[in-house]
């Protein structure tokens, strides 16, 4: 991995992680006292394990932002084991880690956490304050942890399997960061995306940012058609759920077929009548 120490400025950005060990600290990034500010943005961390900090052990200030940690393995903090003074975390997802006796995260000194996704397995908890002072907020994590517009709820990523922490677009992540602490454009460099479908719960400027590290930019999207199947002379009518549905649509298809009746009852639900289908 990587070790950093000594005077000057620190920035890790749009680099991969992967599968680093350590026996005692920082699987794959140590970030040591520095005099000067150290950044770490948009980066992958995956499958890395250490003794402490499966991909992160920082001492001192640091900014880490826009990544994600994806299947790293610790005894103390699976991720990330944080012990310097007035470091933040913002919008970056968890997600696979596992820690043996803390949990995902492990803390000393003071640590603000924000716009975070802590969606994770086999620890004993998402996050564990050793001493200091944590601030957690905005933030879905896990068995819920409390602050200001913190939830609990699955953030629905695409594949959290494979490692792909997007969103989906019925995610309850979707419109809820604090946009004033949030970066202006997330890990893929796109720009914050307000989903017309779902309600702002989050807050500052935008109001409109989503947690974690990805935005997600795709409205249109099906989750579930009611009947899944019928017959072949056509006629049924099909509820079809997602998001995205707009008003004045009038063209859905099946297959290469179009149907010959749609409605649209909501933005999350419509009704398309099926066509026939050759034998």
């Amino acid at each position: 991995g990587v070790y950093c120490e000594g005077p000057g400025e620190v920035l890790i950005k749009k680099s991969e992680f992967q599968g680093n060990h350590s026996e005692v600290e920082a699987g794959a990034l140590r970030l040591g006292v520095v005099a000067g500010s150290r950044r770490v943005e948009e980066n992958r961390f995956s499958a890395n394990t250490s003794g402490a900090g499966g991909a992160i052990y920082s001492n001192g200030s640091a900014d880490i932002a826009n990544n994600t940690f994806w299947s790293n393995t610790s005894g103390w903090g699976g991720a990330i084991w944080s012990k310097g003074l007035g470091s933040v975390i913002r919008n970056c997802t968890f997600a696979k880690n596992s820690d043996l006796h803390v949990g995902v995260l492990g803390v000393e000194n003071q640590l603000t956490v924000a716009n975070c996704i802590f969606w994770d397995v086999d620890s004993p908890a998402e996050i564990f304050l050793d001493w200091g002072a944590l601030t957690v907020v905005h933030s879905d994590v896990r068995g819920g942890y409390a602050g200001a517009g913190n939830i609990d709820g699955d953030p629905r990523f695409v594949n959290s399997a494979t490692g792909d922490l997007r969103l989906r677009p019925d995610s309850p992540c979707i419109d809820a960061a604090d946009g004033s602490l949030a970066p202006a454009a997330d890990f893929d460099g796109a720009s914050r995306h307000d989903n017309p479908d779902i309600p702002d719960s989050g807050t500052g400027s935008p109001s409109y940012c989503d947690l974690g590290a990805f935005e997600c930019q795709q409205d249109l999207w099906i989750r579930a058609a009611t009947p899944a199947s019928g017959p072949y002379a056509g006629g049924t009518t099909v509820q079809i759920e997602g998001t995205g549905f707009l008003e004045g649509v009038s063209s859905v298809t099946f297959g290469s077929s179009p149907a010959s009746d749609v409605q649209v009852l909501s933005g999350t639900r419509l009704l398309a009548v099926a066509p026939s289908h050759p034998v």
